[in-house]
């Protein structure tokens, strides 16, 4: 996602966070969810938090490494991190990140993360102009949870935001990965991100995988052609990508990158990057989901709808 281009200072010289203030109302949220129309048996059992059993195509088994399924009452310490902007020094230009209890709730088995305007401009100094409009949320499991190849799966719902039938801009989502080490092969793309799946309110009709790294050039007849630094497809279309619950899935093996939504094949690649063999993703990622105001084609409108919400049932990882 955009502001995944400014976290490399997070990763190197992150403090701890300040502790959050009482929780404030929960602000009203304005999209209102369809039913569930997508609905899947994702609780898990005690002992089992990854849910049932998956067989790779070779038979084994993958085995649980990581799972949150949100059965609590506030977000796991011990699990993530909630971001702030003034010591990440991520947000901007519009919406920054405050860890103040507004936008960052657990309940009834669900992460939901809230984009709103503010009530006035708030200081943040990665806002234009040194104050933001919007804010959003950050999560990440920067120093709780890293891993190397695997597979990584969230299932989550994504917001209504189409008034009168008419797409609104203005609001982003991802489910995403930053690598530990984000200096190993140089800066932003050359040591990697992996974006599973990204949300833009300007097109809501669908979902977009985004895979950034330093491309190499093919050696073949195309190679007169410029091929940018990633690797994406623009056309993973859904019926309701907004307002009903998917599941996004990465594969990552040592050769293929497979991501995949429902079970259908958005992304497979065999990336191949200058730095060669299976650079820039040879070490652990961590996880993280954003969720904030719109920039640049999908900047915020006076007729974007706000507040709202992504709604996560669950994150799972195994090996």
């Amino acid at each position: 996602m955009v502001s995944a281009v400014l976290v490399g200072t997070l990763l190197t010289s992150c403090g701890p966070a300040k502790s959050p203030k009482a929780r404030a109302p929960e602000p009203e949220v304005s999209a209102t969810p369809k039913a569930d129309t997508n609905p899947l048996p994702t609780r898990a059992k005690p002992g089992k938090p990854c849910g049932p059993k998956i067989t790779r195509a070779n038979g084994r088994s993958w085995r649980c490494t990581f799972a949150d399924n949100f059965d609590g009452t506030s977000l796991d310490g011990d699990k993530w991190l909630e971001l702030a902007s003034y010591w990440s020094g991520l947000g901007g230009p519009d919406d920054c990140y405050f860890d103040d209890g507004h936008n960052v709730r657990v309940a009834n088995g669900r992460l939901r993360l809230i984009t709103r305007r503010l009530p006035e401009p708030r200081d943040c100094a990665q806002a234009q102009g040194g104050k933001a409009s919007y804010t959003g949320a950050m999560l990440n499991t920067l120093h709780r949870f890293s891993q190397e190849r695997g597979r990584f799966e969230f299932r989550a719902r994504f917001p209504q935001t189409r008034l009168a039938g008419q797409a609104r801009p203005g609001i982003q989502g991802s489910l995403w990965m930053w690598p530990v080490d984000d200096r190993k092969y140089g800066p932003w793309p050359s040591s990697g991100e992996i974006d599973i799946a990204e949300f833009y309110s300007a097109f809501p009709d669908r979902i977009i995988p985004f895979l950034h790294y330093d491309m190499e050039t093919r050696k073949d007849l195309l190679a007169a052609f410029a091929k940018p630094p990633q690797e994406t497809n623009n056309h993973c279309l859904f019926a309701a990508p907004d307002g009903d619950f998917h599941t996004y899935t990465l594969e990552w093996t040592k050769q293929i990158m497979h991501i995949y939504y429902d079970g259908v094949t958005c992304l497979k690649t065999p990336w191949l990057a200058k730095q060669g063999g299976s650079a820039p993703f040879d070490q652990p990622f961590i996880l993280a989901i954003g969720f904030g105001a719109g920039k640049f084609d999908n900047a915020v409108t006076d007729q974007t709808p706000m507040p709202v919400h992504l709604d996560v049932d669950y994150v799972r990882v195994w090996q």
